[in-house]
């Protein structure tokens, strides 16, 4: 195997123009996903990448290109406290979350790939604090590499999240067969019960379709943003699209998926009105969950539901393999999914002097979860503006 050289650039144009080499690589790579995809990866530095700094490796073996990693540093302040992170593009917390995250790497190059990036890093650690790969796929050469790096290599720092589970289940020939392998017979009443219920009280009122025109692409991308504002006002829960670049990366990658084939959706129009939807993805044979949502005033239908059956009705008549559902917990995954993998975090401090810091963090994140509770909610989002702020944007406290 000839060896490994690398470069390393900081310019944005160059990511922009890397099309062509990016997709050549990923098209051979052992894992292969949307959220690896050089789109996902230049559509997210356009929307997010203000007052981050690009760290673009690209690997070669002699002259052909074998492997590309992009990161991103971003500094942060936390009163006295300063630090860099690196973390691999589309990751940092709150702006993409992406699933099974890794190299971009020809399959026979992924392990001198990730031993030569630790080297890389190895000599800049004046220039950072903390590598942060959050969403790391369990199987990634990363994962062990990093072992050598830094001075202390942490994984899943957070107990109260070991690793991000992502839920799945793998897409039978027939939907008769998922019915009788997957959903037990009670779900299986309960979805035919609100079908029943929505067709009886509705009538010619609903209609199922799936977005199939730029127009309809804009409809419910709005809807979906829209919807997800009001819940977090009405509950006091942090928002999806809290932030106006959070919305412009979700137009955008949609709209890309839809020009590029790799939108799977299905949407309940109830009066005219978008009620609910599944906005997914697909790249190969297998099925990204992103956005499943509903209106509430709906939800004596069950909208939710019936738009992931049909959703996933839709998936086993084109033969797709595999629906991905993503990270985290809700009850629909508990209703839908029959497995799931671990992705998972691991954290690297460069330096003695990055792990005092990280320290200090840890002691003023106990702090705040102590008084926290006892502050009114719009105190609290005053105290967190000012207190932890980034030059993109203000964050919460890390773990909060």
């Amino acid at each position: 195997m000839p060896s490994l050289t690398w470069s390393l650039s900081h310019d944005p144009r160059d990511l922009l123009v890397l099309e062509a080499e990016w997709n050549t690589i990923l098209d051979r790579a052992s894992r292969r996903s949307i959220f690896l995809t050089w789109d996902w990866a230049a559509l997210w530095w356009e929307a997010f990448g203000t007052g981050r700094e690009l760290w673009l490796y690209r690997f070669n073996a002699g002259d052909s290109p074998v492997a590309v990693v992009p990161l991103v540093r971003t500094k942060h302040t936390l009163g006295p406290l300063h630090w860099h992170s690196l973390e691999l593009i589309g990751t940092p917390e709150h702006t993409g979350d992406p699933d099974h995250v890794d190299l971009v790497a020809l399959p026979e190059f992924a392990i001198a790939v990730a031993d030569s990036l630790v080297i890389a890093l190895q000599e800049t650690t004046e220039q950072w604090d903390l590598l942060d790969l959050n969403g790391l796929h369990p199987e990634s050469s990363l994962r062990n590499a990093v072992q050598a790096l830094g001075v202390r290599v942490i994984e899943n720092p957070d107990p109260d999240e070991p690793g991000s589970a992502c839920a799945y289940f793998d897409l039978p020939p027939a939907w008769e067969i998922y019915e009788r392998d997957i959903l037990t017979h009670k779900k299986y009443r309960e979805i035919a019960k609100y079908g029943r219920r929505l067709e009886r009280e509705l009538g010619g009122r609903y209609h199922f379709g799936e977005i199939d025109t730029p127009e309809r692409l804009h409809r419910v991308v709005e809807a979906v943003i829209a919807n997800d504002r009001a819940y977090s006002e009405e509950h006091g829960t942090r928002a999806a699209f809290d932030r106006e670049e959070n919305a412009s990366f979700y137009r955008a990658i949609m709209q890309r998926a839809f020009e590029r084939g790799w939108l799977h959706s299905c949407v309940i129009d109830i009066d005219g009105k978008i009620a609910a939807w599944v906005c997914d993805f697909r790249f190969g044979d297998t099925l990204y969950g992103y956005r499943i949502g509903y209106d509430p005033q709906w939800r004596h239908y069950a909208v939710g539901r019936q738009v992931i059956t049909r959703a996933i009705q839709i998936a086993i008549e084109r033969g797709y393999r595999r629906y991905e559902l993503g990270r985290g917990e809700s009850y629909h995954k508990d209703v839908w999914a029959a497995d799931e993998v671990t992705d998972v975090n691991v954290r690297v401090l460069a330096s003695p002097a990055a792990q005092r810091t990280m320290d200090s963090l840890a002691t003023a994140r106990s702090v705040w979860h102590g008084v926290k509770g006892i502050l009114p909610r719009n105190v609290r989002r005053a105290l967190k503006g000012q207190a932890l702020r980034t030059p993109a944007v203000d964050e919460d406290i890390p773990g909060e």
